[in-house]
């Protein structure tokens, strides 16, 4: 591939770039893939991590999170308090995908 010479001749061409998207994109990311998931679950989640000092900077709350797809309403019954623990997470400088 001519890729990799140039990269390794020219590692500026790399460098000199700046990053398409946010730095925090490329750290470390968790989910719970799980369509029963609910506040609790992600809550637990969240201090396992914390508990063990397992560094991650985005918390994904998976696709079952709104009453329908592509709807953007959270459904109340599986995250009855979902602003509380949202700012939460905004607090402790962690990034939240839906």
């Amino acid at each position: 591939m001519l890729v990799l010479p140039i990269l390794f001749l020219h590692p500026w061409l790399i460098l000199s770039a700046p990053l398409p998207y946010a730095e925090w994109a490329h750290y470390h990311m968790v989910w719970l893939s799980n369509p029963y998931s609910n506040l609790n679950d992600i809550q637990a989640m969240f201090d396992n991590y914390t508990s063990h000092e397992i560094p991650f900077s985005t918390i994904n709350i998976d696709s079952t999170w709104a009453i329908g797809f592509n709807t953007f309403i959270f459904n109340s019954t599986k995250f009855p308090s979902i602003r509380t623990i949202l700012d939460g997470f905004r607090t402790k400088n962690i990034h939240i995908i839906l």
